[in-house]
């Protein structure tokens, strides 16, 4: 899978980039019982239906010319990060001073194993949210997961 995805990003990457939106990311999994090809874009003006819907057709052609699945049926969906986890700096570098929830490998601070708050600063080691009571400082290695948090 790793070289689907791979190919998924060489072909794509570049004519998502050129229309003006930053390259997030792609995956490739099962979803309702089919294949999907899932890309994800972003713009600092947000990322509507319409923007998918034309990252769409401008990148069908060239995954048809260039079968990053090996000839495999899939759907191609094209969105926003959502509450995707983070995967790379550029995520957590986005999210700053916005909203985010971050699940431990294990309970802390007093038995929680998820923290909701305000992304305040991030390093390679520790992630600082701010909650409604008390500032967290969790350290990376301890985090299963962080993703942008969109609640009540």
């Amino acid at each position: 899978m790793p070289d689907i995805l791979k190919k998924a990003e060489n072909c794509a990457r570049p004519v998502i980039e050129s229309m003006g939106f930053e390259w997030v990311g792609v995956d490739y999994g099962r979803e309702d019982g089919l294949m999907c090809l899932t890309y994800y874009i972003y713009s600092e003006q947000g990322v509507n239906i319409d923007d998918c819907e034309r990252v769409s057709r401008a990148i069908e052609p060239v995954l048809d010319e260039n079968d990053p699945t090996g000839g495999a049926q899939y759907c191609l969906c094209v969105s926003s990060p959502g509450e995707r986890p983070f995967q790379n700096q550029r995520d957590f570098e986005r999210n700053i001073g916005r909203p985010v929830q971050a699940e431990l490998n294990s309970p802390q601070k007093g038995k929680k194993k998820k923290f909701t708050g305000t992304l305040l600063a991030f390093d390679s080691s520790m992630v600082i949210i701010e909650g409604r009571k008390e500032k967290y400082e969790l350290a990376r290695a301890e985090i299963k997961t962080i993703r942008p948090y969109i609640g009540p």
